[in-house]
């Protein structure tokens, strides 16, 4: 029994050491390769492009770059680096490059641009952050640039399996033009300057946490949900800036962390579906273009607040939480400062707003009609009307109506109003009017009153074109009893169709076309025989038709 102990002691000591030992290894146990491309052929697969002949392929291999390179086939490695004596920018593109820094430790680099003269390595290769033997809470790989001038720039998807941080030291540059998937950890550590994403960048599909430390991140994401998804996290924390100038490109939750000293986030355009707003302690600041018309996160009543909300450029009913009053509790509001003193308020829909203030919560838009101002079939002088009767809390006695010449310009509360546009003004547009309380003008609603279109549509024939009616004696000078009347005809109006047709005696054509003169004759006999009472119609609209008179010119054989 006693030796059945020992022994099992001993088995237990062997595998620690075993462990230990490979973990050691791990840690220590990185060989440099070196791609130079001397072979021509810029793949990494062949031996001829390596220093002797060694290719980076595991995760115990640092891959030296010094040239161009394209992956074509997936590889393993350890650490990719630019090495410090490289001065030209390197791009690596291709499938599929997992970065497996195989460490248990903190910030062990596994993408580091460390050029000593500035250079760009780019990547439009994909990417995977997967370290092997990383457990939660234990360890980061890192992805690094150092010195000014310097950048890393990924055109590709980059996935994070597991935590990485992001540094660009002493002025170097990131940025990020593709996507970012994954559902881990991805940290912007101090020092983190100059850290971009661009335009076409997308990360609607990652499902971690950016965790940002840094002074300046600016996304110019303009895909929707872009930034940051509903189902990711974005956590801030010392004293820095996110600026996002891309529409709704921002809908994850938000978290300022403990260490949060006065961290802003600045957005230069309207977003519509954040997630909510935690704040553990000290200050998030939220700074809003003046032009912005909305920024709504979501119901945030449960979520802790132990620090300050600094909103700079407030404007009432521009900022929402929830749908309704209970997006935020009173005590959350109480801790909200959006300058020059007053009550912070959150009304019916969610909305943020001082108080005192009047509310105009709606327009009471409604009848909106094309007037054909008496003439039905010209177009040109059509006009609109349509009624309000806004309704709000805190209101005065009248309102005024501008973004539009209107008649009346003003009206009472509670009392429909219908207000009529110029003449002209029908099928010009849309109207994108304001709704001006009398005692606060910072009191509005906006409304758009949609162009009904014209409405003087009636086919209108105003003229026959008559001229030239004359006799022809039908090459019988001598004999009247055959001559005929011709006439031409160019009819005039408004909304025709293409073609007419004339009835009322029999004549060679029975039509014409309009804007063509068109010549018509009788049959033979007719000259002399009297007057011709013709009707034109149009094709289109048979109830479209102008009477004429043909004056009969008398026989010409004589």
């Amino acid at each position: 029994m006693v030796f059945r102990l020992f022994e099992m002691k001993f088995m237990k000591y062997i595998l620690t050491f075993f462990f230990i030992q490979t973990a050691v290894f791990s840690a220590f146990g990185q060989i440099d390769r070196f791609y130079n491309n001397n072979a021509g052929t810029s793949l990494w697969s062949d031996p001829g492009n390596w220093l002797n002949a060694q290719i980076a392929d595991g995760n115990d291999d640092i891959a030296n770059i010094e040239a161009d390179v394209t992956v074509d086939a997936s590889y393993v490695i350890n650490r990719l680096v630019v090495p410090a004596n490289q001065t030209t920018s390197k791009t690596i593109s291709g499938g599929l490059l997992t970065i497996d820094v195989n460490d248990l430790g903190a910030d062990m680099i596994g993408i580091w641009n460390q050029s000593a003269t500035g250079l760009t390595l780019n990547f439009t290769s994909d990417i995977l952050i997967n370290n092997n033997l990383w457990v939660p809470g234990v360890g980061s790989t890192n992805i690094e640039v150092a010195n000014a001038g310097n950048s890393i720039v990924f055109n590709n998807t980059m996935t994070i399996s597991n935590f990485t941080k992001v540094r660009s030291l002493s002025g170097a540059s990131i940025e990020f033009n593709g996507q970012i998937a994954g559902s881990a950890n991805l940290t912007f550590a101090i020092p983190c300057t100059n850290v971009t994403f661009g335009a076409s960048a997308n990360n609607s599909s990652f499902t971690g946490l950016f965790a940002v430390y840094c002074p300046l991140l600016v996304s110019n994401i303009t895909a929707p949900g872009g930034f940051l998804p509903s189902t990711a996290e974005l956590r801030v924390a010392e004293t820095g800036t996110i600026t996002i100038n891309g529409a709704n490109t921002m809908e994850a939750s938000i978290w300022a962390l403990n260490a949060t000293g006065n961290f802003t986030l600045d957005f230069n355009a309207d977003q519509n579906n954040i997630g909510t707003v935690k704040i553990s302690n000290g200050n998030l600041i939220l700074d809003l273009q003046p032009s912005g018309t909305n920024l709504s996160f979501a119901n945030s009543s449960a979520e802790t607040w132990n620090g300050t909300l600094t909103i700079n450029n407030f404007q009432d009913f521009k900022i929402r939480f929830g749908t309704d009053n209970t997006g935020l509790t009173p005590a959350q509001l109480a801790k909200i400062d959006c300058g020059g003193g007053g009550t912070v308020l959150i009304d019916n829909q969610g909305y943020l707003y001082k108080q005192p203030a009047c509310q105009i919560t709606s327009s009471g838009l409604s009848n909106i009609k094309c007037n054909d101002n008496g003439t039905p079939s010209d177009p040109s002088d059509d006009f609109f009307t349509f009624d309000l009767d806004p309704q709000g809390t805190g209101l005065g006695s009248t309102y005024t109506v501008t973004g539009a010449s209107l008649t009346p310009t003003n009206g009472t509360y509670g009392i429909p109003t219908t207000f009529s546009t110029n003449p002209g003004t029908a099928g010009a547009g849309d109207l994108n009017i304001t709704i001006e309380d009398n005692l606060s003008s910072a009191c509005t609603f906006p409304e758009i009153v949609t162009d009904p279109g014209t409405c003087s549509d009636a086919c209108l024939l105003n003229a026959s074109g008559l001229s030239n009616v004359q006799c022809d004696d039908n090459g019988t000078p001598s004999d009247p009893s055959d001559d005929f009347i011709t006439f031409e005809l160019d009819p005039q109006g408004l909304n025709l169709g293409t073609t007419y047709t004339v009835t009322g005696a029999v004549l060679t054509p029975g039509g014409g076309t309009y804007g063509i003169p068109t010549t018509f004759s009788t049959n033979p006999g007719t000259a002399g025989a009297g007057n011709l009472n013709i009707t034109i119609q149009d094709d289109s609209d048979g109830a479209c038709t102008f009477p004429e008179t043909i004056t009969d010119p008398g026989t010409c054989s004589d």
